[in-house]
């Protein structure tokens, strides 16, 4: 008993003493809530938010690996949002869309997309995620600590961590509100998730100042909840289940959807773009891409896509006086040569918003060629070249143009032993047929017939190899990869269309 009395008298406070306690409570009270923001623990952060995050990939129709790569987060069992320029443009018939983590991939198509503010979001069957748990806008504090986990370099879940330096208030046109942080991020992090303390996702990580250290910016939560009601959006339906069926070979179903997502939404640029790429197929005109230019007339695709459109034309007017079709008149030559004047201007167009795209350069060059503007020709093949060098193609092509002089016996000898270094490919055989063709012809215009006769030799085995890749039409492995797509994406239309409710 005198045990008790002791215990008790060990917490027994005299009226001065007690006075003073309840004095000092609001700051005990004050400090211990203060010790539930000690500094975060990565390892917890880490282990409540990456089960929400996945690899983004969107694979090359040709080799079947990966063409672009990111990150994206889980914001439903099935939706994942990501960054617009991971994926690149809508393409209805080629560069289907997987969702990854570990050795697992799941098939995904693109259900909305934002390009102002740069997220697009994914759906994707079957898919049974971890979701991430929203902040509140207003939660978010300059000084507070960040986490951001993506996969840089395709490294998954990477985690990285920072301050939120700041809350930038953007121009509309630089994509509005943004978060500047000090985490570090990578390409690959884009569309990765930024977290805070507690393990709630704050924002999506979407782009870094290569020259600065520590300058890295995510779209806000409240961006991110927009995008979520938006894909409850009959066009955004209409979308999704018309890049689906395209990529499952459901052609005419596929432009349906994708006229009712336009008629839906008349300014949806993704859909005038997809609408587009698939009926220049049979509507040589490609009255969609035209439009796609007037609706998304800041956007690169666009321009490129509308001159390709018009190359195809001019080249399929060739064709018909080619192969008897037509018969060859000033008309059709000068149609021919708008075409391309046209083409020409839609490429430039499209350089001009991105001048670093040596696809468009590519393209550029090819049709200046056929135009017979060499020497605007040789400067577009040389920019490829300069993004990109050793660029097969470009290379052989700058060797035609540069035709039967002295320029030409060097460009074309390179061209030959570079190719010859490379692996069997279409391009390799074109490239060494051309380059030898080329360079037999420099070599008897200088007079050094030996050599010119040599090369005559090699360039006709080399042609005779090309022809005989020609006559065996699609390369067969190329059409295993595309059936396989195809046959892969048809089984999850029905879940698709029960999913977006169609």
């Amino acid at each position: 008993m005198a045990d008790g009395v002791r215990r008790n008298r060990m917490f027994h406070l005299s009226g001065p003493a007690m006075r003073l306690a309840i004095g000092m409570l609001p700051f005990t009270l004050f400090f211990l809530s203060c010790g539930n923001l000690g500094p975060p623990n990565p390892e917890e952060i880490f282990r409540r938010a990456s089960p929400s995050v996945y690899v983004v990939s969107v694979m090359d129709t040709f080799s079947s690996r990966p063409a672009r790569f990111g990150s994206g987060v889980a914001v439903a069992k099935d939706l994942i949002v990501t960054n617009r320029h991971v994926l690149g443009g809508p393409q209805p018939r080629t560069g289907s869309v997987l969702v990854s983590r570990g050795k697992v991939a799941w098939q995904a198509f693109p259900l909305h997309y934002d390009r102002s503010a740069d997220l697009a979001v994914l759906v994707v069957p079957g898919l049974t995620a971890a979701v991430a748990s929203l902040a509140a806008p207003t939660s978010l504090q300059a000084g507070q600590p960040v986490f951001a986990i993506g996969a840089p370099q395709g490294l998954e879940l990477t985690i990285t961590e920072g301050l939120l330096s700041a809350v930038r208030q953007l121009g509309k046109e630089e994509g509005g509100e943004m978060l500047q942080v000090s985490a570090a991020i990578s390409p690959g992090s884009s569309g990765g998730g930024l977290f805070d303390r507690r393990g709630r996702l704050i924002g999506i990580t979407t782009s870094f100042i290569k020259s600065a250290q520590g300058l890295s910016f995510a779209i806000p939560p409240e961006v991110i909840d927009a995008e979520m009601r938006a894909t409850g959006y009959a066009y955004s339906r209409a979308f999704a289940i018309g890049l689906a069926n395209a990529q499952a070979g459901n052609f005419a179903k596929a432009e349906g959807l994708l006229r009712e997502s336009v008629a839906l939404q008349s300014d949806f640029c993704e859909g005038w773009l997809a609408l587009g790429r698939l009926e220049v197929e049979h509507e040589p005109t490609a009255p969609a891409l035209q439009r796609a230019t007037s609706v998304c007339s800041d956007r690169s695709e666009a321009w490129t896509s509308l001159g390709q459109a018009l190359e195809r034309q001019a080249s399929a007017l060739e064709g018909q006086v080619m192969v008897g079709m037509s018969s060859p008149t000033p008309d059709i030559d000068r149609r021919v040569r708008d075409l391309r004047t046209q083409a020409t201007a839609a490429f430039e167009t499209g350089l001009r918003l991105s001048p670093d795209d040596p696809s468009v350069w590519m393209d550029l060059g090819d049709t200046l060629h056929e135009l017979e503007e060499s020497e605007r020709a040789c400067q577009a093949y040389r920019e490829v070249l300069r993004l990109v060098p050793g660029h097969l193609k470009a290379m052989t092509q700058l060797c035609i143009v540069l035709g039967n002089t002295k320029a030409a016996i060097e460009q074309c000898t390179e061209v030959v032993r570079f190719a010859q270094l490379q692996p069997e490919s279409p391009d390799r055989t074109y490239a060494l047929a051309q380059g030898w063709l080329v360079l037999a012809g420099s070599l008897e215009k200088i007079g050094d017939f030996q050599r010119a006769r040599e090369a005559r030799a090699k360039q006709q085995l080399w042609q005779q190899i090309f022809l005989e890749l020609s006559r065996r039409g699609p390369d067969p492995e190329f059409v295993r990869r595309r059936n396989a797509r195809a046959d892969a994406v048809r089984p999850l239309l029905p879940i698709l269309e029960e999913r977006l409710g169609r």
